[in-house]
C-alpha cells in the first residue's frame, strides 16, 4: 500500500527529517522484502526471471545479513482490501494474455516470449501464476548458493506454508511469527515478524538486530510506528542525482546521473520517541493524505502544511491521544481533537452535503481513519479464528448536523481502541536498554 502524502517535503517534515539517499546500503543483521511490492516494481517489461531474479537478490546479499526474509501476499486479506483490488481493475489498462500464452504458461511454466511482467501482474490469475514462478526461482537461487551464510524464510503466496532455508534448521522468531499470526498482506506479515524478533530479543537482554527493509510501499513509515523500528532502515525507492536535485526517473535525470537508495532512518524517525508520541505521529500522518484503506482529510480544509505546521509537534496535541500501558489501550480525546479542527480548519471545502461533501463524508473518512489506526497498532492480531486485523467499524456515528462546520462543534464520547499484538513493550526503554549494553549472540 501506497501513502498518499507525495510531496517528498512533505513526508520528510512528517517523518522528523528521517528522509536520505546512499549509494550503497550499509550492512545489516536482518533483510525483510515485501516480495509483492518489491519484485513487481524491478520485474519489468520482459526482463528475464533468472536475470531479474538474481539482481534483487545481489541487492539483498550486498548488505551482508544473517537473516533473509520474504514476505508475500495469501488470500487471509481484509475485505478492505479486496475493495481497493477492484478499483484497480477499473484502471487496468493491460491486455490479459491469450488462451493459448495461458496454455503455455501453465503446462511449461516458462513466460511466453512478448508477453511483459506488467500483463502478468494485472489479472489475478495470471498474477498468481507469475509469483509462483518467482518464488520457485529465489529457492532454486538460494540453494544454488548454499544460503549464502544467511538463514532464510519465504512466506509462500497463496498459502501459509512457510519455506525456510537451510532445510531442518532450528526455527526462528521471524518463523515463528508467521505461524502465530493470519495476516494475509506481506507488509503486515513483514512489521510482525520484525516486532516479534525485536521484543525477543528485548526480553531475554540481547542487543536488538539492525533490520533493513526493501518494499515500495511507502506506508510502512507510519506501520512501523507501532513496532520497536529503531534500528530498521526502509529502502523504499531507488532515485538518480545530478549534484543538485533529486529525480525519480534515469531519463529525467540524464545520462550521467548517479544512482542512490531513498531510505528512512529509522533511528531519526522513531528513536527516543514515546509510545504515546508516535502514536500521534500515526493518526497525524494517516490524516496527511491517508493510505489505500483512507484518504485522509485534506479536501475537508486541513491540508499536510496545516498537519506540519499546527498538529504533528505542537505540545497542546500531545494528550490527544493516550496510552494506558497496563490495558494496552489507546484512547482518543474526540472533544480536545474537534477542538484542533476547529482551531486550524484552513478552508471550508466540501463543507456541506452534495458533490461528496457535509458531515455525513467526513465522518465516513474518520471512520477509515481509525480503521487503519487500528490495523497499524496491530489490532487483533493473533485471534482465536479467522484473519488477523481489525474489523471495519462505525467507531464515530452518523451525525445530525449536515455540515461539516457544524458538526465539529458538536461533542461525541472518546474513542478506545486496543493494542493486543503481543509484543508491546515501552519503546523509549528498550531503546535505552537496548544500546547500553545487554549483549548475547544474535539468535533470533
Amino acid at each position: 500500500m501506497g501513502w498518499k502524502c507525495r510531496n517528498p517535503e512533505h513526508r520528510n517534515k512528517l517523518l522528523n527529517n528521517a528522509i536520505s539517499y546512499q549509494k550503497q546500503l550499509a550492512p545489516t543483521d536482518i533483510v525483510m522484502c515485501d516480495g509483492n511490492a518489491w519484485f513487481r516494481r524491478h520485474l519489468t517489461g520482459t526482463v528475464p526471471i533468472k536475470v531479474g531474479v538474481n539482481r534483487i537478490l545481489k541487492q539483498f546479499l550486498g548488505t551482508k545479513p544473517k537473516k533473509i526474509a520474504i514476505f508475500w501476499d495469501n488470500d487471509n486479506v481484509p475485505e478492505a482490501r479486496k475493495a481497493v483490488w477492484n478499483m484497480r481493475q477499473l484502471a487496468n489498462k493491460e491486455t490479459h494474455i491469450t488462451d493459448e500464452q495461458m496454455t503455455l504458461l501453465t503446462t511449461t511454466k516458462t513466460i511466453p516470449q512478448g508477453v511483459t511482467w506488467q500483463q502478468l501482474f494485472a489479472f489475478s490469475d495470471t498474477k498468481r501464476i507469475a509469483l509462483n514462478l518467482i518464488v520457485e526461482e529465489i529457492q532454486w537461487s538460494v540453494v544454488k548458493i548454499k544460503g549464502d551464510n544467511a538463514k532464510w524464510i519465504i512466506s509462500m503466496p497463496y498459502s501459509t506454508r512457510v519455506w525456510t532455508y537451510p532445510f531442518g534448521d532450528t526455527q526462528c522468531e521471524i518463523e515463528s511469527s508467521l505461524r502465530l499470526y493470519k495476516y494475509g498482506e506481506a507488509e503486515a506479515q513483514l512489521v510482525m515478524g520484525l516486532r516479534h524478533a525485536v521484543c525477543s530479543c528485548y526480553n531475554l537482554e540481547r542487543v536488538t538486530p539492525s533490520v533493513t527493509v526493501f518494499t515500495i510501499d511507502t506506508d510502512i513509515a507510519l506501520q512501523l510506528c507501532a513496532a520497536w523500528a529503531t534500528k530498521t532502515t526502509i529502502v523504499w525507492a531507488k532515485v538518480w542525482t545530478n549534484g543538485e536535485s533529486i529525480f525519480r526517473t534515469l531519463k529525467k535525470a540524464g545520462p550521467n546521473a548517479i544512482a542512490q537508495w531513498e531510505v528512512i532512518n529509522g533511528r531519526r524517525a522513531y528513536g527516543g520517541v514515546p509510545r504515546q508520541k508516535l502514536a500521534w505521529n500515526l493518526f497525524c500522518m494517516l490524516c496527511a493524505g491517508g493510505v489505500d484503506y483512507c484518504s485522509g482529510i485534506g479536501s475537508f480544509g486541513w491540508g499536510t502544511s496545516v498537519i506540519i505546521d499546527k498538529w504533528i509537534n505542537r505540545s497542546s496535541c500531545q494528550h490527544i491521544i493516550t496510552i494506558d500501558s497496563c490495558n494496552n489501550t489507546y484512547t482518543i480525546n474526540m472533544k480536545e481533537l474537534f477542538r484542533l479542527f476547529r482551531l486550524t480548519r484552513k478552508t471550508k471545502s466540501r463543507d456541506t452535503p452534495g458533490k461528496n461533501g457535509g458531515a455525513d463524508a467526513f465522518v465516513s473518512t474518520l471512520n477509515e481513519i481509525l480503521f487503519c489506526f487500528q490495523y497499524y497498532i496491530w489490532h487483533n492480531a493473533a485471534p482465536d479464528e479467522g484473519v488477523s486485523g481489525p474489523r471495519m467499524m462505525a467507531h464515530v456515528e452518523s451525525p445530525e448536523a449536515r455540515a461539516v462546520s457544524t458538526y465539529i462543534t458538536t461533542h461525541i464520547e472518546n474513542v478506545i481502541l486496543v493494542d493486543d499484538g503481543q509484543c508491546s513493550i515501552d519503546l523509549t526503554g528498550a531503546g535505552n536498554r537496548s544500546d547500553t549494553g545487554y549483549y548475547m549472540p544474535l539468535n533470533i
